[in-house]
């Protein structure tokens, strides 16, 4: 569980110097729009009841849903060429946080409580 932790916290420190610079860059009325943007996310994930979990974002095929709707946020938001190389950025950092997580977690979770708790 440390180990998962830890490179959660690894990820987001790739991730996050990032998205302050993408979400200073915009102007107030693109970040209410990217502020709904995410609003609607979470009640997507509210209505379908997914809790993130950490095992599931840590194993390789959270990693790959960690990916940024990038074309959407470019429609919403109708970026300026400075905002566009933030965002291009962003989603560099976030595919590597992505690799991080692939790398560094393990891909499957025990079934068992006794196999879950061997793997701690």
């Amino acid at each position: 569980m440390r180990a998962r932790v830890e490179t959660m916290l690894r990820a987001v420190q790739v991730v996050r110097p990032v998205l302050e610079k993408f979400y200073a860059s915009l102007s107030d009325e693109q970040k209410e729009r990217f502020n709904a943007l995410d609003a609607a996310n979470l009640q997507t994930a509210s209505a379908k009841r997914q809790q993130p979990e950490i095992a599931h974002m840590c194993g390789g095929r959270g990693a790959r849903t960690a990916d940024m709707p990038v074309a959407r946020i470019e429609r919403t938001l109708h970026l300026s060429g400075t905002q566009e190389d933030a965002l291009r950025e962003l989603k560099d950092a976030s595919a590597k946080a992505a690799d991080i997580l692939a790398e560094n977690c393990p891909a499957d979770q025990p079934l068992t409580p006794t196999g879950r708790l061997a793997a701690m």
